[in-house]
């Protein structure tokens, strides 16, 4: 299994996260079994992976995970429309974000409840802006 080094924000460290599947993740979810992952050798909680095995981010903890999908479930109707991705308007949206943020966008690098309420209060106000 490979090992990679991760911020892990439970442990408030970068961490040797160690590869692992979804079966070993979510028991009763046949149809993640072999998605990856990679878990924190301290706390068990873990991030997924993009298909080349990249992280999708820091690993989160179960409510950290629930802010992030929070974050997606605000901005993600702006590029994903009815159904249908325009990564024309994603592209346009992460780096509104990032400007407005000061720093490059990506939910997977939210670290704290407070990083999500600001991407969302930043969403809401390019929006009523104008800018997107």
């Amino acid at each position: 299994m490979k090992t990679i080094w991760i911020y892990c924000t439970v442990c408030k460290q970068d961490v040797a996260a160690q590869e692992c599947y979804g079966r070993h993740i979510y028991l009763r979810r046949p149809d993640l079994d072999d998605k990856r992952f990679y878990m924190c050798p301290t706390c068990g909680n873990y991030v997924g992976t993009h298909k080349d095995g990249r992280s999708l981010g820091t690993i989160p903890s179960p409510e950290l995970r629930d802010q992030r999908k929070w974050v997606h479930n605000v901005i993600d109707p702006y590029w994903l429309g009815d159904g249908h991705a325009d990564r024309a308007k994603r592209k346009q949206l992460y780096s509104a974000l990032s400007e407005a943020l000061g720093k490059e966008y990506h939910t997977g690098n939210l670290n704290s409840r407070e990083e999500c309420v600001k991407v969302v209060s930043c969403y809401v106000r390019l929006r009523n802006s104008g800018i997107l």
